[in-house]
């Protein structure tokens, strides 16, 4: 267990916050905007990536098992943000088109797959069109969404934001009995925290462009494969609930808030997130623990 818990969180926690650090605060490599810009990106990429390999190895492309498109796209995480980061601050057209490219990418990725020899059209137990549709969707919408965020909000609050919704992420993979995915989740959330702590000493850069597409990218599938995967333990609100939360950051971009403290607005917005992530994991977990789940969640694997 110990050897466990080593090889799939904690090296892989100690990798995401290795990168964060070098990015955020090497003057040498901090000098460049690119890099900046795409450091918590990487870093989350990079420990959702190891967390991923320690559990179950290297994805193949095409998958062979319906479970490898979580490593897959973890992997794609890591390639979005430095791809993201590299469009600058530069807005219309190019923010919309690489908004839909990363989202259609992910959402069309199962029919390539089949294209290059893969043996289903569909990336999680029975989904459908629609539901590959959903997943690019809030991949494109959410970056829309969330790059002026994190550029209007530098600093802790939206590595602590993303890092709430990818332990209740780990809290629901736990729970449906996934360990791999409870590990690379739990590994993202670590590293957020991380990041919000090294971003106090190096001046409370922005995640960037690419740190937002990463998370993004990782919030929408996470939910989704649990769903999907585990014998639908949970109900569907539950999991979205935890996983789209951020929006709730929408509610407080006012000038009012901006006048307050600026811990006290910090807390105002993480707090505000972290409570209805709390409610879809108090249901959630509470279904469990009511001993609803008594199917196997490993059998929708293959």
């Amino acid at each position: 267990m110990v050897m466990l818990i080593l090889k799939s969180f904690v090296i892989p926690v100690l990798a995401g916050a290795g990168t964060i650090a070098l990015c955020w605060m090497l003057p040498p490599i901090r000098k460049w905007t690119w890099l900046a810009n795409s450091a918590f990106g990487f870093a989350i990429g990079v420990a959702a990536l190891v967390a991923w390999l320690a559990g179950d190895g290297i994805p193949t492309f095409p998958p062979t098992e319906m479970k490898q498109w979580v490593g897959i796209l973890a992997l794609l995480a890591l390639i979005y943000a430095g791809v993201a980061a590299a469009t600058g601050r530069r807005e219309y057209p190019l923010l919309p088109i690489v908004a839909l490219i990363a989202g259609g990418l992910v959402a069309f990725s199962p029919y390539i797959s089949v294209m290059l020899g893969g043996k289903r059209e569909i990336m999680f137990a029975d989904m459908t069109v629609g539901d590959h549709l959903a997943i690019g969707l809030a991949i494109a919408l959410g970056l829309l969404i969330f790059d002026q965020v994190a550029e209007r909000r530098p600093g802790a609050t939206m590595p602590l934001v993303f890092g709430v919704c990818f332990g209740a992420m780990a809290g629901f993979a736990n729970g449906a009995g996934w360990i791999t995915l409870t590990f690379l989740c739990a590994a993202a959330c670590a590293t957020c925290f991380v990041a919000a702590l090294v971003g106090r000493f190096a001046g409370a850069p922005s995640i960037g462009r690419g740190g937002v597409l990463a998370a993004i990218l990782l919030l929408a599938v996470c939910p989704v494969a649990i769903y999907r995967q585990t014998h639908h333990e949970f109900e569907w609100w539950m999991l979205m609930l935890a996983g789209g939360a951020p929006i709730v950051l929408l509610c407080f971009e006012n000038r009012l808030l901006d006048k307050a403290p600026p811990w006290l607005a910090t807390t105002i917005r993480v707090g505000s997130v972290a409570i209805v992530v709390g409610i879809g994991l108090y249901y959630g977990l509470g279904t469990i623990e009511a001993g609803d789940a008594d199917a196997d969640p490993m059998l929708m694997y293959q």
